[in-house]
């Protein structure tokens, strides 16, 4: 049964305003529509739902919340894995894989309230995984190693916080704002949610072990009161909220912008592209990834500075992020940090694109892509075959096409040779 109170009303009113923003196609809004339904249980775990919930109400909340962990890390393995077999990059659904898992530890480390040890498992775990992925990635080679030992060297300092706690809090402090620094945090420029989730998690190790007991005191640390653990657990979302709404605001500011006419004056020159980091490269030592630094061309198609290009072995044009709405190949595709991939055939012809604007495409009415089509089915990429043949699209029109009539919003998909071989 649902419990009307003054809970269920404010939850009402967020989603509302979700809803209308959706409407709108602001893509933020699926925030709003999910805080909506989060509300409760935030309120409960930051100690602010007073009387409103009551005890079954938690226990429906942690069994609920575990099954939908479970669910959500199945989900992103199982679209990770489908992603490698169809021969796209799955770092994203990795990124989410591990936040999940992360934040389920740290935040149960720190509910229970022993906040040296919190603080130390987390140093020490940070480390071996910088460790294990430097040798994942770079193998035994001098780069791997050296990464792999400044991991070690990170992890040291979780047994050295047992003794020395509020010292160590000022190191990993120190390391944070030096990630902030090095990697220009501080402009909001579009980052790597890992890369943030990394700062954060440094910086909740530092409090946690500054507000530890002292090294007199039992070695499992003070607990946390409720208030203290509501005021720690709020600033996380709030540092969130603030940086994720910074980010947002920074990519679409023009001074973040990179024109076709804009030239890095700093970049590096690799198998003729002029780059900037950060690098990604095969085992082989052949480039794979990434930022162009002025106008180039890839695979016989012309790219503006500041696309994000992915290489195959063979050194041809994979998929790209582009920065701003660009033309590829006559059409109109969207462009916003990482949030449109844009494919390519090993051809060079156009395989993937999200566009920015309705096209007539091949005598069909291709719809743009739509935040709430998205949500409620179709508004999928438009597809093409290496021919150059439309391969799929969503309408953006009522249509008839060989002899059936379609709706606006449905979906069509068509053989190599252009002819209808489903309608979905």
């Amino acid at each position: 049964m649902i419990k009307r109170d003054k809970i269920f009303y404010a939850a009402c009113g967020v989603f509302l305003v979700g809803v209308i923003l959706a409407v709108m196609e602001y893509e933020f809004a699926l925030l709003f529509i999910v805080g909506a339904y989060l509300l409760r249980p935030s309120l409960h775990v930051f100690d602010l739902a007073g009387k409103q919930v009551d005890e079954r109400q938690v226990q429906i909340y942690s069994r609920s919340g575990n099954i939908a962990f479970i669910a959500v890390m199945i989900t992103a393995v199982g679209l990770a894995l489908l992603r490698v077999a169809n021969g796209e990059t799955a770092d994203e659904f990795y990124t989410l894989i591990g936040i999940g898992i992360a934040a389920r530890a740290v935040v149960g480390l720190l509910m229970i309230g022993e906040l040296r040890r919190t603080g130390v498992v987390i140093v020490v775990a940070v480390g071996v995984v910088i460790t294990l992925f430097a040798l994942a990635s770079a193998g035994f080679s001098t780069p791997g190693l050296l990464i792999g030992f400044l991991g070690l060297l990170f992890a040291s300092l979780g047994f050295v916080a047992r003794r020395f706690p509020r010292a160590i809090a000022a190191v990993l402090t120190v390391i944070a704002l030096a990630i902030v620094f090095s990697f220009k945090l501080y402009q909001f420029r579009p980052v790597g949610s890992a890369m943030t989730f990394a700062v954060l998690v440094i910086l909740l190790a530092a409090v946690s072990l500054f507000l530890s007991s002292r090294p007199e005191d039992s070695e499992a640390g003070a607990e946390l009161s409720k208030s203290v653990r509501a005021i720690v657990l709020a600033a996380i979302g709030l540092f969130l909220i603030v940086l994720f709404t910074s980010i947002e605001i920074g990519s679409e500011s023009e001074d973040n912008k990179q024109t076709v006419d804009q030239v890095s004056k700093e970049y590096t020159e690799i198998e003729g592209i002029a780059a900037v980091g950060p690098f990604d490269y095969y085992r082989d030592g052949k480039l794979q990834s990434c930022t162009l630094a002025r106008l180039d061309t890839l695979s016989g198609q012309p790219l503006p500075a500041g696309t994000v290009v992915h290489l195959t072995r063979d050194g041809a044009l994979d998929w790209c992020f582009l920065q701003q709405d660009t033309e590829i190949q006559g059409h109109l595709c969207r462009g916003e940090s990482h949030g449109f991939m844009t494919g390519f055939h090993p051809n060079g012809q156009l395989k993937t694109a999200w566009l920015a604007r309705d096209e007539v495409i091949q005598g069909i009415p291709c719809a743009k892509f739509r935040f709430m089509s998205s949500l409620f089915g179709g508004g999928d990429a438009t597809r093409f075959y290496d021919n150059g043949q439309l391969s799929f699209c969503t309408l953006s029109e009522d249509a008839t096409i060989e002899g059936q009539k379609f709706e606006k919003g449905d979906p069509v998909r068509f053989d190599e040779n252009g002819t209808l071989i489903v309608k979905e």
